[in-house]
């Protein structure tokens, strides 16, 4: 098989799943300087370097991500999701607005400490309580606050 941006990707993505980070950084790597474009490999190499905790290169990925595909709302997620460990409280709730208006909801991070931790921030915290309280419901609000379960 030659270069090829969508072979390089799919065993990036294979790499990740399979939890080996380096060979997966190593294919996504490629795979985005092959094609700068492909969507999918900015993403998953944003969530790598994301969890790494490298949130320059995550945010250079996920905002070419949000640029190449503005009706989606991972791209949009992850950019609040970077101005959070920050405390930048604007990017944060433009990040999410964009990503309310483009269909994401709270539920998918119901459980995830991280975003248990911003709804705990005294900064961050009002804001993500507002946008759930007028986006989603009650309920959903309810449902962040509890801790999240041990694994």
């Amino acid at each position: 098989v030659g270069a090829d941006a969508r072979v390089a990707y799919e065993l990036g993505l294979g790499w990740r799943l399979a939890g080996d980070v380096g060979r997966a950084r190593s294919a996504l790597d490629r795979a985005v300087d092959l094609d700068p474009t492909l969507v999918e490999a900015r993403y998953d190499r944003g969530e790598l370097l994301l969890n790494g905790g490298d949130l320059d290169e995550a945010e250079a990925d996920f905002r070419e991500v949000a640029r190449a595909a503005p009706e989606r709302w991972p791209g949009h997620f992850r950019l609040a999701d970077i101005a959070g460990p920050r405390g930048d409280v604007e990017a944060f709730e433009a990040g999410l607005l964009a990503a309310l208006r483009c269909g994401f909801s709270f539920r998918d991070v119901v459980g995830d400490p991280r975003w248990t931790g911003y709804l705990a921030d005294p900064s961050l915290g009002p804001v993500l309580r507002r946008l759930v309280v007028v986006y989603q419901d009650a309920s959903v609000l309810d449902l962040l606050e509890k801790p999240p379960s041990p694994p």
